[in-house]
Formats: structure tokens, C-alpha cells, sequence
């Protein structure tokens, strides 16, 4: 994973709270493509867009996990 890319998820996950990992997860993965939509279409938008995807793909994973919370 690119580091730009592994910044742009942990960053957005440190600013998000509740419970539960795929809550959370999906919590912040709807605020960055919130604000990739928001914003001018840049090449740090398409960073926002791939981690928002990430982060869905990581809250599905948690969700389908047979201990999920």
C-alpha cells in the first residue's frame, strides 16, 4: 500500500468515534467520499476516493468477521 495512501486511511479513522470496527469504519469512509464529492476533483481526491473505498472494503471484511461486534 502506498504511504500517502496508508496516511490518508489512519488519518481518517483517528478522527472518527463509536463502536464497533465496521461502524467506525463506514463512518469514516462516508465522510471522505463525502468530502472527495465536496471538493475540486484533484489528484488528492482521487487519494480520498481510493481510501474511502479501502475503508468500505475493511468495514465489510469486519462485518462479515464470525466475531464482529
Amino acid at each position: 500500500m502506498p504511504e500517502a495512501l496508508r496516511r490518508r486511511i489512519l488519518g481518517a479513522v483517528a478522527g472518527e468515534e463509536g463502536t464497533g470496527t465496521a461502524r467506525l469504519l463506514h463512518a469514516a469512509a462516508d465522510r471522505l467520499l463525502r468530502e472527495a464529492l465536496a471538493g475540486p476533483h484533484t489528484r488528492d481526491h482521487a487519494l480520498t476516493l481510493l481510501a474511502a473505498d479501502a475503508l468500505e472494503t475493511y468495514a465489510c471484511e469486519a462485518e462479515a468477521a464470525p466475531d464482529a461486534p
